[in-house]
């Protein structure tokens, strides 16, 4: 149940990502590799827990939605006991 919700919200953060049209491309490589990442993670989420966080602080002010969307996968994680 929560390795579906995660799944899901990695996926919702991957579409917003496309959506938004100022990412610089430094800020749309480190996301690419997070989700990257965090897919490869779903079935031990411990180091996706780590990047979140530093991408979180990047992304606050300048894309909100795309920080809140971390967060949320931050609060999921935390859930899991990671």
């Amino acid at each position: 149940m929560v390795e579906k919700k995660l799944q899901s919200l990695v996926s919702k953060l991957h579409d917003e990502t496309k959506k938004v049209e100022d990412l610089d491309q430094e800020a749309e490589q480190k996301l690419e590799t997070l989700i990257r990442d965090m897919e490869q993670e779903i079935q031990s989420p411990d180091q996706a827990a780590i990047g979140i966080q530093n991408v979180i602080a990047e992304f606050e002010i300048t894309h909100p939605r795309i920080s809140a969307i971390l967060e949320e996968i931050t609060l999921l994680l935390g859930n899991m006991g990671i």
